[in-house]
This record gives structure tokens, C-alpha cells and sequence, in this order.
């Protein structure tokens, strides 16, 4: 059972259980079906950081400059929560940005960790047991690298960001 039966990693999942599939439903009909949470998808796209378009050539010094980290805490800010309690999942590209990233957003007072294969089952579990957690102190942005990309269920997840 996989959500993701076309991967980017090149694995062929469908040869993998000889081409065997009990059953299908896509996203489109599983919404249509009320099969999933609610949930509103907000793109943001043309992001400039000092004055250049941010795409995927653009240097790496910019995917983690203050600016950027400021302008994902102005989307997150903006587009809100159901609860006013930030709960996000933020994918990265890399260890390194996300270490920077969640260092930035704490700066800016938002509680966040970095996540990887680096990190212990524990570490992973203590921090999604924070993030999911009534404390006032909890965490409130996971960056994450490799990781949560599949197979995962934290119902208290309000944002997520790519």
C-alpha cells in the first residue's frame, strides 16, 4: 500500500508486487469521496530574495538567508491555522537547510527543529510527541530532510510547506 506509486527515486513499486494492484483510488476521487481531511492548498510561487527570482538553480546562500526565513514566517502567519496554534511540517532540500532554517525561525520566536535520518527514532518521536503536544513550549515547525515524505500520521499538523 503506498500513497506515492509514481516515485521520483525510480523504484518501480508496481513491478515490485508483480504489477498486482487490489485496489486504486487517486486524490482527486478519494476528495470527491470524503475519503480525506479537509485541507486548502496555497501556492507560493515568484519568491524573490534580494531582488532575484528564487527557482531551483538558484544558489544555496539564498535558500537560507534571513530574508527567506522571514518571508516563510509571512506565509505561515498569513495563511493561519484552524486554531491559531502552529503545527507545520516544512520540507527541505537539504540537512544543512534545514538546520539553518529551523535555527532562523527560532530567532524569530517560532519553536522549530530539524529533522533527518541523522536523527534517532527517538528524536523523531520526541519531537513529533512535542509538536503534537498542549504545552506552551512545544515545537511548532519541523523542518524536515528525507524524512515524513511517506507513512506518516500526525493529526495535530495544520501547515505544511514545501
Amino acid at each position: 500500500m503506498t500513497a506515492t506509486p509514481e516515485r521520483s527515486d525510480g523504484i518501480d513499486i508496481f513491478k515490485a508486487f508483480d504489477y498486482n494492484i487490489a485496489y486504486e483510488i487517486r486524490l482527486k476521487k478519494a476528495m470527491e469521496c470524503n475519503l480525506i481531511c479537509p485541507f486548502h492548498y496555497f501556492g507560493i510561487s515568484d519568491l524573490e530574495i534580494d531582488g532575484e527570482l528564487v527557482d531551483d538553480n538558484t544558489d544555496f546562500g539564498h535558500l537560507i538567508s534571513d530574508e527567506r526565513a522571514r518571508k516563510i514566517k509571512e506565509a505561515s502567519d498569513k495563511f493561519g491555522t484552524d486554531n491559531g496554534e502552529l503545527r507545520a511540517l516544512v520540507f527541505c532540500s537539504s540537512v544543512k537547510e534545514a538546520k539553518e532554517l529551523a535555527g532562523k525561525m527560532n530567532l524569530l520566536g517560532i519553536q522549530s527543529i530539524a529533522l533527518s535520518g541523522e536523527n534517532s527514532t527517538e528524536q523523531r518521536t520526541a519531537a513529533i510527541e512535542s509538536i503534537s503536544s498542549a504545552d506552551n513550549h512545544r515545537i511548532e515547525m519541523i523542518f524536515t530532510v528525507d524524512i515524513f515524505n511517506e507513512g506518516i500520521d500526525i493529526p495535530k499538523i495544520n501547515q505544511v510547506i514545501f
